[in-house]
């Protein structure tokens, strides 16, 4: 049961038929029984102050994690290419805020359908990778620094080894980042030129929507991150939990059965269930902004990235994607934008005109 696209078809990737809640869950079932043959879990030590190879200062040790499933190892997705040869391409996908290794599972079949060796991080505090928190659905981090030298580790001592073993010395290596993830890539791409090949970053938080004025936030992030990082942040005070009950007003607009899928991956375990920011995660993501839009860093990017802007985005700040394009623009840094008509934040979980828009053009890019 699939939906065929003339441009996406030329890369050997047909679409999933999304045209009702059954028809797309028993697609999805097929697809994840297939790309088990396919799939191994993997388990890297986090990044620290002797090997990031990032231009950061005062990067400190992690803290020893309160919750983990494997130790204090980091945990990431590993799909085979399905038929590797000298010139397959790699590509790393680096999830948003609050999402697991599942929600890029029908994004990973369409690159593994093109050919590619997918590789999925989930990041510090999400999924199966360890937590520092006991409150298993708040998302709480140091250093937003960490993302970054934890992603550049990934890519630098496992992806790409492999893919110089496996596919040649000179074999791709590609970025697709959504949301948080768009904002982690961002800053790889700015500290350390040369590791990736070309980035794509869907729906990127260059900036979070605070909900305030900049000087406000600022103010309010800033205190509250020191003096009550490990609680949730004040919009979310009244939800205690992660919320069973699926959304169908906040999945308005969006493809009903996409969402509706990944609800149920994320009641399939605990470690899913994330579901709200700490105080101290709303401090970091307003100096990973900061450090971002730095012009000096802006202009250290080398390496080719697509910017898909969603045109009714609720989360983050589509003026701050603007600023940063054309800061790229100013300082001569290989940054293309494209913006979704009638898209979400949630490009992932968007109707098909959009989602198969998305891929088609992503493909085009990274070929």
């Amino acid at each position: 049961m699939v939906q065929l696209d003339e441009r996406a078809a030329a890369y050997g990737v047909t679409f999933l038929d999304d045209s009702s809640d059954e028809v797309y869950f028993t697609g999805m079932k097929g697809v994840h029984a297939l790309l088990d043959a396919f799939t191994s879990d993997g388990w890297f030590e986090p990044a620290s102050p002797r090997d990031a190879q990032l231009n950061f200062e005062k990067f400190t040790a992690a803290p020893t994690p309160v919750v983990a499933e494997n130790g204090d190892k980091l945990h990431y997705v590993h799909i085979n290419a399905k038929l590797p040869d000298a010139g397959t391409q790699s590509i790393v996908m680096i999830t948003g805020f609050t999402e697991m290794a599942e929600h890029m599972e029908e994004m990973s079949y369409y690159f593994w359908q093109a050919g590619f060796d997918v590789w999925i991080l989930e990041h510090r505090g999400h999924g199966r990778s360890p937590r520092d928190v006991n409150d298993m659905g708040m998302i709480w981090i140091d250093d937003y620094r960490r993302y970054v030298a934890d992603a550049e580790k990934l890519i630098r001592d496992v992806v790409r080894p492999h893919a110089a073993t496996s596919f040649g010395k000179d074999a791709s290596v590609y970025v697709y980042a959504h949301s948080m993830g768009g904002g982690v890539a961002t800053l790889m791409a700015e500290h350390t030129p040369g590791l990736v090949n070309k980035y794509v970053l869907s729906a990127p938080m260059i900036a979070p929507i605070a909900g305030m004025p900049d000087w406000v936030a600022r103010l309010a992030t800033g205190f509250l991150g020191t003096v009550a990082g490990k609680t949730k942040i004040p919009v979310s005070i009244n939800q205690k939990e992660f919320n069973t009950q699926f959304n169908e007003e906040g999945a308005r607009g969006l493809n009903h059965s996409r969402a509706l899928w990944l609800h149920t991956q994320r009641l399939a375990a605990k470690t899913n269930q994330m579901y709200v920011a700490s105080n101290r995660w709303a401090q970091q993501a307003m100096k990973m902004t900061d450090d971002i839009l730095e012009p000096r860093h802006v202009k250290r990017i080398s390496d080719p990235m697509l910017l898909i802007q969603s045109e009714n985005d609720k989360w983050v700040r589509t003026d701050k994607q603007d600023e940063f394009v054309a800061l790229a623009k100013d300082e001569g840094a290989p940054v293309t934008k494209i913006v979704m008509k009638g898209a979400r934040h949630e490009l992932e979980s968007e109707k098909p005109e959009i989602l198969h828009g998305m891929v088609d053009d992503i493909l085009d890019f990274l070929a």
